[in-house]
């Protein structure tokens, strides 16, 4: 891939997908017109024809291109502050894109973005927030501007719309296209016997297992995608089953401190705030009981009856998602 097309990718919406409610766009090979030239006309002209004087400038002198980058560079670097999950290969993404405008910022930031994406890559919030707010004093986050859309341009369906899909018995479902991000599988089957749910991607990989119970079934899963991809599930039962996937955060998410209740697997989001956190827990279940926070770290894993709690520090404000994996009743007291 280019280095413009790679650096177009990241800076307009390979963040919002999250937990985002617009559709997403496919682009065309129309090039933007002149009178809307966006980040990746200027990154595509310069790309291929770098003026030589570039390396001169002073420690002190910022040029336009170099403004708007680094702009745009702060602009998917407040996005990924706020998103409470961002995969690794989109983190990755995002520091080549920092990487590859260290001909264009201030020589004397150069320091700062090297280490902005190092950072990145690693996850390192507290580090990344830190640069960030020093740097947004010269480089006031802009979001890129989108290329002019051909007529033809494809549409794909808005993340806000549920994918729902139904069948009896064993079953591989028809196609279906996710984004990067969080995606939340709400699952129901009637029947005694295995219910078991595999999700593939289009090179026929296992991506995640999503369900796997006997007997009734209802309860929500999450996966995280790591790249837009068309998907289909394997369904292995003898009953009627339905599954509907969203990957978008529901509008009424609680703040702590707070506390859930439910039985049976969940996906829960909740606002917190940076601090040192209290985790408390009840389970009457006999089986698993598994509580993860952002899909990356658990809070709680046992078995059986359970009574217990744990801290966790918070780096960030912002929404973040617990996945629960029961058989029983529980509940989540959150200080």
């Amino acid at each position: 891939m280019k280095r413009y097309g790679m650096i177009a990718m990241i800076l307009s919406i390979v963040l919002t997908v999250g937990c985002s409610n617009g559709s997403g766009v496919k682009q065309s090979d129309k090039p933007p017109s002149p009178e809307n030239k966006s980040t990746q006309e200027i990154v595509k002209s310069t790309d291929d024809n770098q003026p030589e004087e570039v390396n001169s400038k002073s420690e002190e002198e910022l040029s336009e291109i170099g403004q708007l980058y680094g702009s745009n560079v702060m602009y998917s670097i407040k996005v990924y502050l706020e998103k409470p999950i961002v995969p690794e290969d989109l983190r990755i993404k995002i520091s080549d894109s920092i990487e590859y405008g260290y001909d264009w910022y201030r020589k004397k930031d150069i320091s700062d973005f090297k280490a902005l994406a190092k950072h990145i890559k690693n996850d390192d919030r507290d580090r990344v927030k830190e640069i960030y707010d020093k740097l947004i004093l010269t480089y006031p986050p802009k979001k890129a501007e989108e290329p002019e859309k051909d007529s033809e341009s494809e549409t794909t369906v808005s993340s806000a719309e549920p994918i729902l899909l139904s069948g009896k018995g064993d079953s591989a479902t028809d196609s279906f296209s996710l984004k990067p991000g969080i995606a939340i599988f709400e699952s129901s089957y009637t029947g005694e016997s295995n219910f078991i749910v595999h999700l593939f991607n289009s090179d026929g990989d296992r991506v995640k297992g999503v369900v796997n119970t006997i007997g009734t079934y209802k309860g929500k899963t999450l996966v995280v995608i790591d790249e837009e991809d068309e998907f289909m599930l394997n369904v292995k039962s003898d009953g009627k089953w339905e599954i509907s996937i969203v990957q978008s955060a529901p509008s009424d998410i609680k703040s702590s401190p707070t506390k859930f209740s439910g039985s049976g697997d969940d996906v829960l989001f909740v606002n917190l705030d940076a601090k040192l956190t209290k985790f408390s827990f009840t389970h009457s279940g006999e089986s698993n009981f598994i509580v993860r926070i952002n899909d990356q770290k658990s809070l709680a894993n046992e078995i059986g009856e359970y009574n217990g709690s744990v801290a966790q520090k918070i780096s960030d404000p912002g929404v973040y998602v617990l996945s629960v994996k029961s058989e029983g009743e529980w509940t989540i007291d959150i200080d």
